[in-house]
């Protein structure tokens, strides 16, 4: 006997997940069993990732997690379960989120209103736990929801097929299916229970089988630039602009390298420092002022060479230059913050800052090294600086990224740390591997 149609494209959009790219045709087979990291939705026909959610439930008195198979937990320990000695109103946890808004009363933790969990679907039973506050269900509680499809029943009533709230399974008797005329089948109402609220603005809802509707993270809308305006929310066409500020308002471009910031045309720019604002009156160095740092006075340094190589998993840069022989005063490696910055003119190539602390020293502190060889705390997979009686030797290696080096003829490297920062300008070439600088 063949399967009929309907059950085999049921079977499709019910088999596995599919990973982003992989062309679909239900939020249901994208799913990757990991609510924590974004409900997977069909967006156009392919698997889209979704943002990761935010389970900040705005309760003082919560400890909130993500669980990956269910989603947002809330664990009420946050707040002190005795209230002796306190004051009557003062937040306390009697120890469940199906209560929220406890109080103390008389030296007493009240517990304030109950948490209503009935979402009105009889395929469902529900009840309140500790943590995770309405959990439900897939369980025939009453007409017209059955528990099998035995008997005379009309097509399509509701029953309990996979244990999944969120596909809506119905009953299809006036089908033989598969000589079995009595099957619930799994989404024959609906592949995904409809969690839609129509408001953009407080996240996409996606149904979790244990929590039922939940919303994703509500939508960001204001991108922190004060002189375009205040950005809103509509609850139908999502983010809006806001009305930009008049020309002339004065704004923070948050950048120390500029004065007399003012909005022009929604953006706010100032104009660059004065070569005079970081001079330092010493001839010896080179003062320079960049954004993140501010006025530098940067020594002499050698560059011996630095390389830039094109390779499958993005760009490697290998530099390596010495320092000054009277430069170890200056600086704490192993205590301060190490930067590298790589420039062509107004163009930064790469720039990358290692923590306090990240550089580790040799019992003699005559060598300071970093190592990261898989990129997991960022670009930089190495940086070493050896100190000698001729000078202080250092080199450093990253990956990973694109490094806009078109058209440079010359670079500046800077190697920056705590406040002391070493200069060095070389000529480059480009080549078909990448860019050599020297």
């Amino acid at each position: 006997m063949r399967t009929p149609l309907a059950l085999l494209i049921w079977l499709v959009l019910l088999a596995g997940t599919a990973r982003a790219g992989t062309p679909c045709a239900s939020n249901l087979t994208c799913q990757d069993g990991d609510f924590c990291n974004g409900a997977e939705r069909c967006l156009a026909g392919e698997c889209a990732p979704g943002p990761p959610l935010d389970c900040d439930d705005g309760d003082p008195c919560t400890r909130d997690v993500c669980e990956a198979a269910v989603g947002c937990a809330h664990i009420e320990d946050a707040c002190p379960a005795s209230c002796a000695g306190q004051l009557d109103g003062t937040r306390c946890a009697d120890g469940t989120v199906c209560t929220r808004g406890d109080a103390c009363a008389g030296e007493a933790c009240v517990p304030g209103p109950s948490v209503a969990c009935d979402d009105g679907d009889p395929c469902t039973s529900e009840h309140c736990d500790a943590t995770h506050g309405c959990v439900y269900a897939e369980e025939a509680t009453g007409p017209p929801c059955v528990a099998t499809c035995d008997g005379v029943v009309p097509d399509y009533t509701p029953c309990v097929g996979d244990g999944n709230m969120c596909t809506l399974d119905g009953c299809l008797p006036s089908v033989d299916l598969i000589g079995n005329p009595d099957i619930c089948v799994i989404g024959l109402r609906s592949l995904e229970r409809q969690c839609d609220d129509g408001d953009v603005c407080n996240g996409d809802e996606f149904c979790s089988p244990t929590l039922g509707c939940q919303h994703g993270p509500p939508l960001v809308c204001d991108d922190g630039l004060a002189c375009n305006g205040v950005e809103g929310c509509d609850p139908v066409l999502g983010c809006r602009p806001g009305t930009p500020e008049p020309d002339g308002t004065a704004c923070d471009d948050a950048s120390e390298c500029t004065t007399g910031d003012v909005c022009g045309g929604g953006v706010c720019a100032g104009m660059p420092l004065p070569p005079s604002a970081c001079d330092d009156g010493d001839a010896v160095t080179t003062d320079v002022c960049e954004t993140g740092f501010g006025c530098l006075h940067c020594r002499a340094s050698q560059l011996a060479q630095l390389r830039v190589r094109r390779g499958r998993d993005g760009d490697a840069i290998k530099v390596r230059g010495e320092m000054p022989a009277d430069a170890a005063g200056t600086f704490a490696a192993a205590a301060e913050p190490v930067s590298l910055l790589v420039e062509a003119g107004a163009t930064t190539l790469f720039r990358t800052t290692l923590p306090a602390g990240a550089l580790t020293a040799n019992p003699a502190a005559t060598r300071f090294e970093y190592r990261d060889r898989k990129g997991l705390l960022g670009p930089v997979r190495s940086l070493r600086i050896q100190i000698r009686s001729r000078g202080l030797k250092w080199s450093a290696q990253t990956g990973g990224g694109s490094v806009a080096s078109s058209g440079v003829t010359g670079i500046d490297a800077r190697l920056v740390i705590g406040d002391a920062c070493f200069t060095s300008s070389v000529p480059c070439v480009a080549k078909s591997s990448g860019l050599v600088c020297r």
